[in-house]
């Protein structure tokens, strides 16, 4: 009778709370309130189908069966209900909101779970427990509804899949492994416990400094954009910045991966986690006049258990949200690629990453979304087959944040460029490796990236008529025209100018005087509206050491001035004779 009355009442207040949850229609300001009373429920569920499973499973909790009896389920559960919850909200709204909501259900958890070992089980396990599984419900859950996040804001079914699935695989490992550590008979088990804990928190901490960055629902409503297309951005930006570190670009900012916060209250439970410690070290039997702890335990807790936590407490907020902006360390191989349009015309672009389902062709062109282009892409010495691709997103010159350009979504593979892909990805890959560990040949590698188009990014806009420097000028940048014509100037004595040299898209200007560092030798005037790369002095000592076709280009075109101007001294010399010979036939003139 007692055990059915137990039961009544259990199913009872259940029921109370899922009301006071979904039907109660609790305000915004209580989701603090609704994230915890869903994680009450979700201890009330697996404390109601405890007996069904220890039926169905026949558990002995001793080994790997914890892995699937104990941490699979209770993760399993929260999977249902946080994402339950998190589709109570409007889903799209944050992902730093989401991950909050986890955390909140996991406190909820937390709490009635460590009530119910406190009435059932030991006190020394108890102890542990009460100490050690708070953080790592929370930790686990905050992980598990980082992934949840990711699937609902991803729109390809592809990462949902993924992220879902990361979501139950990853915190089921983790929580598995600290219940198999704590079931643990043997004390040296119990010596792993923190490490777990403090590796829990730490990669919820890298996660949670992660999705500072990432733009909320709205913000990708309005730029038009899939987070899948935020993120290929993202790659792209960073792999532009890591070519200008890796050329040797100075005076850029250096980023940290850990920050310092002037947090006292963080700083002081931090310090006083390590109180115990100090006890524990300086007399051992101090705290057996108040808790009795067996012998097995007290190590784990007096001295393992505080300072793990004091690391976590330090790990809380130390990670710096700004290192993982535009971050990559993978090296880009710079693909070159062709785009059939189509009314027929062709252009060129590059590309850092081939990705199959958005990629970012780097472009000055104007082009129309939502159409369909073949492209072609080759590296090295390797082309691909063409391959249909359609228009996802086009990025206007001039855009306040990305570079100029398109993404797109590529067609399905045909055989031919599935081997290309993956032979690239390979080459990549190895390239990679040679380059980061510094092995013979990595200085080569570098003529992969460092080129005019990939380090020259600074972009300016000049109108039809305007100047972009002026005869006499001192020299400290140099141009390579992205879109337009430029015309180069000669002021003589008499105020005339004389358009020497007519330039168009792909060609470099204005490096002379760089390389000289001489007041520039003429002017340099838009023909019509012109995009420019700027570079200084930095970029072009990093293209000259690291890309021996841009060396043999550039000292091809001295090699051209040279004659040129041997030419003008020859053409000068000839003037000159004729001029002294003029001379002569007029004053022999005068005399007769």
């Amino acid at each position: 009778m007692s055990i059915n009355f137990y039961y009544f009442n259990l199913i009872q207040f259940i029921f109370l709370i899922f009301y006071l949850i979904y039907y109660g229609k609790i305000k915004p300001f209580l989701e603090f309130l609704q994230a915890f009373l869903t994680g009450l429920l979700g201890g009330f569920l697996i404390l109601l189908l405890a007996p069904w499973f220890l039926k169905l499973f026949h558990p002995s909790l001793e080994g790997l069966d914890i892995f699937f009896k104990a941490a699979t389920i209770e993760k399993l559960m929260s999977f249902l209900l946080i994402l339950t919850l998190i589709y109570s909200f409007e889903r799209k709204e944050s992902l730093v909101k989401i991950i909050v909501a986890g955390i909140q259900y996991a406190a909820g958890f937390a709490f009635l779970e460590n009530i119910i070992y406190l009435i059932r089980f030991e006190p020394q396990l108890t102890y542990l427990r009460l100490i050690s599984s708070v953080p790592m419900h929370l930790s686990t859950c905050g992980i598990q509804s980082y992934y949840m996040g990711l699937a609902i804001f991803y729109s390809l079914r592809r990462n949902k899949i993924i992220n879902f699935f990361k979501a139950l695989l990853i915190p089921i490992v983790l929580h598995g492994l600290y219940d198999f550590l704590t079931l643990q008979r043997e004390e040296t088990y119990f010596y792993y416990i923190g490490f777990v804990i403090v590796v829990s928190v730490f990669i919820l901490e890298v996660f949670f400094s992660k999705i500072l960055i990432y733009p909320d629902g709205k913000n990708l409503q309005k730029e038009s954009l899939r987070l899948e297309d935020w993120i290929t951005l993202q790659i792209q930006k960073g792999h532009s910045k890591w070519i200008l570190y890796s050329s040797g670009t100075k005076n850029l900012p250096r980023i940290s991966f850990f920050r310092f916060q002037k947090d006292y209250i963080k700083l002081f439970i931090a310090f006083a986690m390590l109180i115990p410690v100090g006890l524990y070290l300086y007399k051992p039997d101090f705290y057996l006049n108040y808790i009795n702890i067996p012998v097995q335990y007290r190590f784990t807790l007096l001295f393992i258990l505080p300072l793990s936590f004091f690391f976590m407490f330090l790990t809380l907020g130390s990670v710096n949200p700004e290192y993982f902006k535009n971050k990559k360390i993978r090296i880009p191989v710079v693909l070159d690629v062709e785009i059939l349009l189509p009314n027929r015309s062709v252009t060129t672009a590059i590309c850092y990453e081939l990705n199959p389902y958005s990629t970012f062709l780097h472009s000055e062109e104007q082009f129309v979304e939502k159409e369909s282009v073949l492209l072609i892409f080759s590296y090295k010495n390797h082309t691909s087959y063409p391959i249909n691709a359609r228009i996802i997103k086009y990025i206007p010159n001039q855009h306040p944040e990305y570079p100029s350009g398109i993404i797109v979504s590529l067609n399905r593979f045909s055989k031919q460029f599935n081997f290309f892909y993956y032979r690239y990805l390979l080459y990549r890959l190895i390239k990679g490796i040679i380059f980061l560990l510094n092995l013979p040949g990595s200085k080569a590698i570098r003529a992969l990236f460092v080129r005019p188009l990939t380090v020259m990014q600074n972009e300016r806009l000049y109108r039809k008529g305007e100047f972009i420097f002026h005869q006499g000028d001192t020299g400290r940048h140099f141009y390579l025209i992205k879109k337009g014509k430029v015309g180069i100037f000669k002021e003589f004595d008499n105020g005339r100018m004389q358009k020497i040299a007519e330039l168009g898209t792909g060609e470099i200007f204005g490096e002379m005087a760089v390389v000289s560092d001489a007041p520039r030798s003429a002017s340099a005037q838009c023909l019509e509206d012109t995009i420019v790369a700027v570079a200084h002095k930095d970029h072009l000592e990093a293209l000259v050491q690291s890309n021996p076709q841009f060396t043999m280009e550039l000292l091809n075109h001295l090699i051209k001035m040279v004659h040129k101007r041997e030419e003008q001294l020859e053409e000068y010399r000839k003037l000159q004779e004729i001029y002294v010979k003029t001379l002569e036939q007029l004053n022999s003139t005068k005399k007769f």
